[in-house]
């Protein structure tokens, strides 16, 4: 969470949201500089179980598939 002031005005807001559905991970928002894809990857979640929600669906079908076919290419 951003939580805070800058001079008068107040910054409040979720840095990243994961949310789980149905089995899988998706990855709803990041405004970190954090590659959560990989990390998650890192730490054993396969890389087709994760969801690039913050993406339209016709555009996340071909990144996943540009992506995740090699998990090097991450």
């Amino acid at each position: 969470m951003h939580n805070g002031w800058r001079g008068e005005s107040r910054i409040y807001g979720c840095a990243m949201q994961l949310d789980l559905i149905e089995g899988k991970v998706w990855i709803q928002h990041n405004s970190t500089e954090i590659f959560i894809d990989r990390e998650l990857i890192g730490r054993g979640v396969a890389p087709q179980d994760i969801v690039l929600g913050f993406r339209s669906p016709s555009v996340r079908e071909r990144l996943a598939v540009a992506l995740y076919t090699d998990g090097s290419k991450l």
